[in-house]
């Protein structure tokens, strides 16, 4: 019995010294995946009121809702949503927007109700603004292309203003666009002031 475990502990020492010789590395895990990131115009819920009625997202703004809330009960913390305008004429009276959650389809109409929190690294202000082209920078470096029409509402804007990148869907980022703008880039993204309750529809430029 002594031989045979001398035996064993001799292969093992000298197989380990062999390996070592030729430098074999650890074997990488079988299908790694890549890291996960997601547009500037993602959201998720962080937090829901205790009644339902009210969704705070990763900037810690707060939603109110104005529409049903049971089908939150639905809503993960992980599913990507979008914000975007209420371009509906039937639901108009609703709520000035609509989030979107991407996976179940589903949407509930929202008012703004409680600006970002200051301290929140997720919340992004106004960098600066050239109003003579259009264009706003936020502090994340990002720079959006305005509208055309919405160009007037840039008086309003001002330095250090909340801001959150949403979606532009619908009549909002139709066919119409092309027709009266001619070849100016589809606005498909929407930044909404929250200092002044009030959106411009923008391009991404960087």
């Amino acid at each position: 019995m002594k031989k045979t475990f001398l035996s064993f502990a001799l292969f093992a020492f000298f197989s380990l010294f062999s390996l070592s010789a030729y430098n074999i590395q650890p074997m990488p895990p079988l299908n790694p995946l890549p890291p996960v990131f997601y547009p500037d115009n993602y959201h998720f819920i962080t937090s829901v009121s205790a009644v339902g009625d009210m969704i705070s997202i990763e900037d810690e703004s707060v939603w109110k809702l104005t529409t049903p809330y049971q089908r939150l009960l639905q809503w993960k913390q992980t599913d990507p949503l979008t914000i975007s305008p209420n371009d509906s004429w039937f639901s108009s009276s609703y709520g000035k927007y609509k989030i979107t959650n991407l996976l179940t389809k589903q949407f509930v109409y929202v008012n703004q109700h409680f600006n970002p929190k200051k301290n929140n690294k997720n919340t992004l202000y106004v960098k600066s603004i050239d109003r003579e082209k259009g264009k706003i920078e936020l502090t994340n470096s990002s720079i959006w292309l305005i509208h055309p029409k919405d160009y007037r509402s840039l008086n309003d804007w001002e330095i250090n203003d909340a801001i959150l990148v949403g979606s532009c869907e619908g009549k909002a980022s139709s066919w119409s666009e092309y027709f009266w703008y001619g070849n100016k880039p589809k606005m498909d993204h929407i930044l909404i002031n929250f200092n002044i309750d009030s959106f411009v529809k923008v391009q991404n430029l960087k």
